[in-house]
């Protein structure tokens, strides 16, 4: 995206910007009833995949009629990334390999929203909303988390009293306020433009300073904290001299909060010890014995957890955690374990190059949103934020898109027809993808109590382990063969897939209901293997609960 006080080349740009606060004021902040998780069983990532799906469809329909589009040097770098991660695909094994075809899905998403928002010459004070959309956006979650602060107790779902935002989670929701706060402390050091330029950063700045303290996330404080420095270099001193007042001013109201609210169990989750090391040792040593081919795309569960009960069995000191875990909350592991070290090499070169091409030959603009994507890059070597929020994506493509210096190129297209009907399309297919993925959310929210609500599911792909799971367990009680049949395929499915406590707890008790007791044994003893020391499996035949076996919340 290019700025300046040249004429608006683009005749949707006002229509781009519309698209992005459907994002940043309403769909990135939707909830809805459901029982956790990440991805597609976060509410709000349904809503916002519309809005993004509307965003890319603006800057297709932009294409179409110019008949022309810009590139540049990133895109090409963006792009050889994409295909070596994607390499690893073609010795994968099945069914694992089916499993992420949405991680892809996500990718393309990423890529699209960076190729569009380069389509577009937006003038100084229309780059100067698009920022202030951000940090309204920042500001909206501020609030939420100070509600949740205030009001832990009626907010049930605001698990150890700890803010969450509406990511239901206390990293993200830290990481996306800390590169809200970067851009506020960038846009605070601008020429005054307009009211929002003037009043929102100071705002944003202060309540989110407060907010980060009350949440307690060292990956957002971290993160949040370099960007912040390495702006003030940047920038220089005498700009964002009194920006650091409204954060000092933002601290001091945080700490004074915190103080001031007797809750022990605030701090409880701070104190536990962190499994990261276990995470990381086990996943470098996974790498070590397949560095070529890696273990295959959706493996890492699987194999990380047979792994782990290895080091278990033989009295490692490690810190155990006995839950499924699907990533090594650190992306250059977790592409590491599935796909050897061909994707990791790939997206260290790209981060190296975008990050040359930003400080060598770009400007003080494109070091300073490099600057303002760095709590959020941060977060992808501490957590996997990319996989459980698209608004995080989202902003992460918008800044990487800006990091880039040009020049561009630009090539014509004469296939305009076709673009002009794929972006409507676009919304379309994935508008009625979302809108029936959230009735599928809040249909498994009932299914318990109303186990008839599965046939009204439309859309199930979404949602194809919960309702693996529920449904089993259904299946399983009913007096017809074939229904027991598929309650234990479905049931072997998911311990296989995604083994844990609850997939192998169910596969159990599948087995029992349908008169295979000694495989049901066989699977227990192999599950105390597995997880050992858990509750779940202190008796041979344990009824499943209903409870959500997630990672997403650990910190």
């Amino acid at each position: 995206m290019a700025t300046g006080a040249e004429h608006d080349k683009g005749s949707l740009n006002n229509y781009y910007l519309i698209a992005w606060g459907l994002l940043l004021l309403l769909a990135m902040h939707y909830m809805q009833n459901n029982v956790g998780g990440a991805g597609l069983a976060l509410p709000f990532n349904s809503s916002s995949w519309i809005a993004v799906s509307i965003i890319v469809a603006v800057g297709l329909r932009q294409v179409a009629l110019k008949g022309q589009f810009e590139a540049s040097r990133q895109d090409l770098i963006l792009a050889c990334t994409l295909i070596a991660l994607a390499l690893p695909l073609l010795w994968s094994d099945t069914p694992w390999r089916q499993q992420s075809y949405d991680r892809y899905l996500a990718l393309l998403g990423m890529w699209l929203v960076i190729f569009g928002h380069r389509q577009f010459t937006l003038t100084a004070t229309q780059a100067d909303l698009l920022y202030s959309l951000v940090i309204v956006a920042g500001l909206i979650q501020t609030a939420v988390c100070l509600a949740q602060f205030f009001f832990a107790e009626q907010l049930s779902w605001v698990a150890d009293y700890r803010p969450r935002g509406t990511f239901q989670q206390t990293n993200l929701v830290a990481t996306f306020i800390g590169s809200s706060m970067a851009i506020a402390l960038y846009q605070a050091t601008k020429s005054s433009l307009s009211w929002s330029s003037k009043y929102l950063p100071p705002l944003m700045l202060s309540l989110g300073a407060c907010v980060l303290v009350l949440i307690v996330s060292r990956t957002g404080v971290l993160g949040t904290s370099i960007a912040l420095i390495g702006l003030t270099a940047v920038l220089g001193w005498q700009k964002t001299a009194r920006t650091w007042l409204y954060i000092a001013l933002g601290v001091l109201m945080g700490v004074f909060l915190t103080i001031s609210v007797e809750e022990s169990g605030r701090s409880d989750s701070i104190t536990a010890p962190g499994y990261r090391t276990t995470l990381y040792n086990i996943s470098a040593e996974l790498i070590t014995e397949r560095p070529f081919t890696g273990w295959g795309l959706g493996k890492f569960q699987a194999v990380y957890m047979e792994r782990q009960a290895h080091h278990q069995a033989e009295g490692s000191t490690f810190s155990y955690w006995n839950m499924g875990i699907n990533h090594p909350h650190n992306e250059l592991l977790f592409w590491g374990v599935e796909g050897g070290i061909l994707p990791v090499v790939a997206l260290l070169i790209m981060a190296a190059l975008v990050t040359y091409r930003a400080w060598r030959h770009g400007n003080r603009h494109t070091r300073a949103t490099w600057l303002c994507a760095l709590p959020i890059v941060l977060h992808t070597q501490t957590e996997l934020p990319l996989y459980l929020s698209v608004p995080h994506l989202a902003l992460l493509a918008i800044l990487v898109s800006e990091c880039e210096p040009g020049p561009m190129k630009t090539i014509r297209i004469s296939a305009t027809k076709l673009l002009r009907f794929a972006a409507p399309s676009l919304v379309l297919i994935v508008s009625g993808f979302m809108i029936t993925n959230l009735q599928a959310l809040h249909l498994l929210y009932e299914a318990p109590t109303t186990p008839n609500a599965f046939i009204k599911i439309v859309n199930p792909i979404g949602q194809q382990k919960r309702i693996n799971e529920l449904l089993s367990q259904v299946l399983s009680a009913s007096e017809n063969p074939s229904a027991r049949s598929a309650a234990e395929d479905m049931a072997r499915s998911e311990a296989m897939l995604r083994p844990s406590v609850g997939s192998y707890r169910i596969l159990a008790n599948v087995l029992h209901a349908n008169g295979k007791t000694q495989q049901s044994e066989e699977v227990v003893a192999y599950a105390r293997y597995l997880f050992p020391g858990d509750a779940a499996f202190s008796d041979a035949y344990v009824l499943p609960e209903d409870r959500n076996e997630s990672v997403s919340d650990h910190n």
